[in-house]
């Protein structure tokens, strides 16, 4: 049994062939142009829903990288800080030390009683810090000084007033999220690290106890015991601050990990969005040559097509 085909529906066959052959041309010389597999989410569908999923995951490891950077920026800030308390800290002691042998001259105490009045003075400087014009040791209230030197007519410091929020405050801790679940803080409680200063000996911390030292080195001579037992104050206070430098310290190093940590999921993730997205264009170009002789040879039998008519066998 013979089968008849028109020639027109040859034409149409032959047709339907050429424009796939096109089709397919332009495709891969799209991909060849934008050196990537797909260009429109109908290129294929799942892969593409994968890359988004992909993308959006990159998004948010660059925010994170943004948390880390300003984490990274105020620890670094308040750990100098602690540095530089300390340090002032260390000349209190040696100097209050230096007084309490009982032999110094008055003038002598009271050059040591100015110069620690003064190191007092660069302590609350340094609770006084700020990142980025937030004040960094005053809780919730960014915007509030938190500390505040009282004075009396003759000059004397007769109390060191925090104006900061409580540890209890809302947003009294500032945090800042530096990957999936994972916040820190990045700001301190100055109450909570330094104390606070008042002459009725009702402060706290650190604070109350140099400003009890320089109360005593205010009469000559000065009383021995009242300033042991200040010193012994103090020396609990500079280990306390110094803990507290260290738990800062702790919080950097937690930072630093996880930016490594991110590095590593970025990576993995931007190779595997590479391994769905990207080209290989050795390959391409050869599949585009090859597509390329593919629609030429249709062309050519399309065109025979054409002129295969009943007159060329008359």
């Amino acid at each position: 049994m013979f089968v008849r085909t028109s020639t027109f529906g040859q034409h149409q066959t032959q047709l339907s062939q050429l424009m796939a052959q096109q089709n397919k041309l332009l495709e891969l010389q799209a991909q060849a142009d934008s050196k990537k597999k797909f260009n429109t989410l109908s290129d294929n569908p799942s892969e593409i829903t994968t890359v988004m999923n992909l993308n959006y995951q990159l998004s948010q490891i660059d925010s994170y990288y943004n948390n880390i950077n300003t984490a990274s920026n105020q620890l670094s800030m308040i750990d100098d800080t602690f540095k530089n308390a300390i340090d002032k800290l260390q000349r209190f002691k040696d100097l209050g030390i230096g007084v309490m042998n009982g032999t110094n001259s008055e003038e002598s105490v009271q050059a040591s009683k100015d110069e620690i009045d003064q190191l007092l003075q660069s302590i609350v400087d340094s609770a006084n810090s700020e990142y980025n014009n937030q004040f960094v040791f005053a809780g919730a209230k960014v915007t509030t000084r938190p500390y505040e030197i009282e004075r009396d007519a003759d000059g004397n410091i007769t109390g060191i007033v925090y104006n900061g929020s409580s540890k209890d405050a809302e947003g009294a801790e500032r945090k800042l999220t530096i990957s999936d679940g994972v916040q820190i803080t990045v700001n301190g409680i100055g109450e909570e690290i330094f104390g606070s200063y008042k002459s009725d000996g009702s402060g706290s911390g650190i604070l109350q106890a140099m400003g009890d030292f320089s109360n005593i080195l205010s009469a000559y001579p000065p009383d021995q015991n009242a300033l042991e037992e200040a010193m012994s104050r103090i020396e609990t206070g500079l280990d306390d601050v110094a803990l507290r430098r260290s738990e800062f310290g702790t919080k950097a190093a937690r930072v630093e990990l996880t930016k490594n940590s991110l590095q590593d999921l970025e990576l993995q993730t931007t190779a595997h969005k590479s391994s769905l997205v990207d080209l290989d264009l050795a390959e391409a170009l050869s599949n585009l040559i090859q597509q390329n002789y593919a629609y030429q040879a249709s062309m050519s039998i399309y065109a025979m097509l054409q002129q295969n008519t009943l007159l060329n066998y008359i």
